[in-house]
């Protein structure tokens, strides 16, 4: 985790058991203050049901048939600008 630059952190219904997957948000978003949150459930959402703290940070999801970072007010950037932060977020999407 040392070497790395970003966390996309991939949560689903197995991963609200985890006692291990907080623990290495927080770390990286200390470390970096690049995480987003990447849904891989059915329903995905942004809300969190007992973690809600997975609501602060940007999400990824698909749109047009390619990954997009979502910030709170619904602007976007690419991942690959996310990754790299080449340039400021986008949007409102409508």
């Amino acid at each position: 985790m040392d070497k790395c630059d970003s966390l996309i952190y991939l949560t689903s219904k197995a991963a609200e058991k985890s006692v291990w997957m907080p623990w290495e948000l927080g770390y990286m978003d200390s470390l970096t203050k690049k995480v987003a949150i990447a849904p891989i459930v059915e329903d995905d959402d942004e809300e969190f049901p007992g973690r809600e703290y997975l609501g602060i940070y940007p999400y990824i999801q698909i749109g047009e048939g390619h990954p997009f970072a979502y910030q709170f007010d619904g602007k976007f950037k690419s991942i690959e600008a996310w990754v790299r932060n080449t340039y400021d977020w986008l949007g409102p999407i409508s």
